[in-house]
């Protein structure tokens, strides 16, 4: 089957919330064919094969773009009996003809942009974009300046937008936070390595733990070996 150069999907297709993506693909690939003879006759067979699923899910996209009142299907059986002869699917609202010399806009609108291509001599695709784009760049976070002091003085720094969250749900002051993170950097564990990530620090208020004093090695090593002895022996 000779596949045409250009297919159509309209905003309506698009965006339609009733259709699966896979059935709006579906449809651009109709239009392609509907380019020729004005409907498409291709079979269920040759759409899963194109796509690589079964004929089972193509019946599916076909009857969700039906019901939306996107495509109609006639059939043509054989003379007495209900073996199907042929199937064509047509177009509604034939948005091939509604685009063909299309003459290029300029001074677009933000919420809308036509992309002119010409492909064997005719003009393709418009295509029209919600304000909301998926692309936006991400807001960067304006940290607060107490936050930036915490983060300055706290030795491990990981995750500090999220750190920043818990900081201001923890809703305590500075004068509480920052020496408790000066005492625990003096801790054996801390100095070792062994520290919190700051969200978890600040998530459950770490601030109050208490730094044990750790007995030096040469002490522990002292009364591991020391044996017990009566009272008054030596």
């Amino acid at each position: 089957m000779k596949k045409s150069y250009y297919a159509i999907i309209p905003a309506n297709v698009r965006y339609c919330k009733g259709l699966p993506p896979n059935a709006k693909l579906l449809y651009g690939e109709i239009t392609a064919l509907c380019n020729e003879k004005g409907y498409c006759w291709a079979t269920n067979r040759y759409f899963a094969e194109l796509y690589e699923v079964s004929n089972t899910s193509i019946s599916i996209w076909i009857s969700k773009l039906k019901d939306q009142g996107f495509i109609s299907v006639e059939m043509e059986y054989k003379k007495g009996s209900k073996e199907i002869l042929n199937r064509y699917i047509k177009i509604l609202n034939d948005p091939i003809k509604e685009n063909l010399n299309t003459p290029i806009k300029e001074n677009l609108k933000d919420n809308t942009t036509v992309i002119n291509n010409t492909l064997n001599n005719k003009t393709v695709v418009s295509i029209n974009r919600k304000k909301h784009d998926l692309l936006q760049q991400p807001k960067s976070v304006s940290y607060s300046n107490k936050f930036e002091d915490f983060w300055k003085l706290y030795p491990k720094k990981t995750g500090k937008k999220f750190a920043y969250t818990c900081y201001q749900k923890a809703r305590m002051s500075n004068d509480i936070l920052l020496p408790a993170v000066k005492e625990q950097i003096r801790s054996k564990q801390w100095q070792r390595g062994y520290v919190p990530n700051p969200s978890t620090w600040l998530n459950q208020g770490r601030w109050d733990d208490e730094v044990m004093e750790e007995k030096s090695e040469v002490r522990i090593e002292m009364e591991e070996t020391m044996e017990w002895m009566p009272p008054g022996e030596v």
